[in-house]
């Protein structure tokens, strides 16, 4: 694999950077800086290697994982012969990609349905409008992601 190299990028940089963008998205920071620590890890990590390597309280550590498993970004393990809880990336990692499109399917339908009882032809347009939008976006992303993920099975069937 050719990795496009940046001289500006250390793992602590990356992290504070891809943190940033997830609460741009509005994930809570402890929760963004976990994620971001987890996907440069090659493998499934526990509580308190997360806790020490992030810098963060094992407790800390802990409602962030909870967080993201709720979130689909990551998902647990557990470790054979004992009950310490391991965690990782999602492998699957277009559900949560495939939970916003659905949202974007509701929201665009009660949009819809709400320009029926808008109060004016002014509020009607701007429902629809953002139903159409909304409808649109979902459309583009389950296309997308079905294609991708189609060209992702093919090339490790190869």
């Amino acid at each position: 694999m050719n990795i496009p190299v940046n001289p500006d990028i250390t793992p602590e940089r990356f992290i504070q950077d891809f943190a940033k963008l997830l609460v741009g998205w509005g994930m809570p920071l402890t929760a963004a800086r976990v994620f971001a620590y987890m996907m440069l890890q090659p493998g499934a990590v526990g509580l308190d290697q997360i806790a020490a390597d992030v810098g963060i309280s094992k407790a800390s550590a802990w409602a962030a994982t909870r967080h993201l498993e709720r979130v689909h970004q990551i998902e647990r393990f557990g470790e054979q012969g004992s009950k310490r809880a391991l965690f990782a990336p999602m492998e699957n990692f277009a559900r949560a990609l495939f939970n916003y499109s659905r949202l974007m399917s509701r929201s665009g339908a009660l949009l819809r349905d709400g320009a029926t009882v808008a109060k004016g032809a002014e509020a009607a347009a701007r429902l629809l409008e953002r139903s159409e939008f909304y409808l649109a976006v979902h459309e583009a992303i389950e296309k997308t992601v079905q294609e991708l993920m189609a060209q992702r099975r093919q090339a490790a069937a190869e």
